[in-house]
């Protein structure tokens, strides 16, 4: 399989989990529903239409941080825009609110991609390289500017037993983490897959590495490349 890698970062981001309200959390990595979305800007892809071209059928997608996690929170303001409040004069009141809201802190990661059509893995690599992105591509919301750089094109082939990796990986993919070894790892619940409704269709357990060290597993099923081990969603 061919796999398109690149680097992605950013000041900050906020990936914001499903189940928080009025003090948004954000996820530790991005979601991979997030970076099916974040490749379909880059592309020029609606956001109606990305869910389909990039489904786990057609698209393959990996995520490995690199460096610890880091979270912070600040504070942002919001406007009142709902009927009209910010036009009217003299203008209403209490027009602002505060909210707090968590934030990931330089975030950096490396992104692996293979999509069935060549056509869509030539345009993707072309714009990488040049870094014209067709829309310009954020980290979870607006505010969070993404950057971004092509490392490599190259092939993979599938793998399994004990390796370690720094990439996540679906928990029900694991068979087992050899105790005594390795580092920290985290389990967060996230989502895969939405449909063109943007309706939920896959969430799994989604394990990772705190610091972006390499955890020793077992595994199911992973991708190998010149040593290096992979897990694709």
């Amino acid at each position: 399989m061919k796999v398109i890698s690149f680097k992605l970062w950013g000041d900050f981001a906020h990936f914001r989990r499903f189940d928080t309200t009025t003090s948004p959390l954000t996820y530790s990595i991005p979601p991979p529903s997030s970076l099916r979305g974040l490749i379909g800007a880059i592309l020029g892809f609606s956001s109606s239409e990305y869910p389909e071209v990039f489904n786990s059928v057609n698209a393959a997608i990996g995520i490995k941080s690199i460096g610890p996690i880091r979270k912070t929170r600040l504070s942002i303001n919001y406007l009142n825009t709902k009927d009209g409040a910010w036009i009217t004069a003299p203008p209403k009141k209490d027009m602002h609110t505060q909210i707090r809201i968590e934030f990931l802190k330089n975030p950096a990661y490396v992104i692996y991609f293979s999509h069935r059509s060549e056509k869509i893995m030539e345009e993707l690599k072309k714009r990488l390289t040049e870094h014209k992105p067709f829309y310009t591509p954020y980290l979870g919301i607006s505010e969070c500017i993404a950057e971004f750089k092509y490392i490599e094109e190259k092939e993979f082939k599938k793998t399994s037993g004990k390796v370690a990796t720094s990439c996540a990986f679906r928990k029900e993919f694991l068979e087992k983490i050899p105790i005594g070894e390795g580092t920290g790892f985290f389990i967060e619940r996230m989502p895969i897959a939405l449909d063109r409704d943007r309706n939920l269709i896959d969430i799994a357990d989604v394990i990772f590495p705190v610091d972006g060290n390499p955890i020793p597993v077992i595994l199911k099923e992973a991708w190998q490349s010149d040593g290096e081990i992979i897990y694709l969603f």
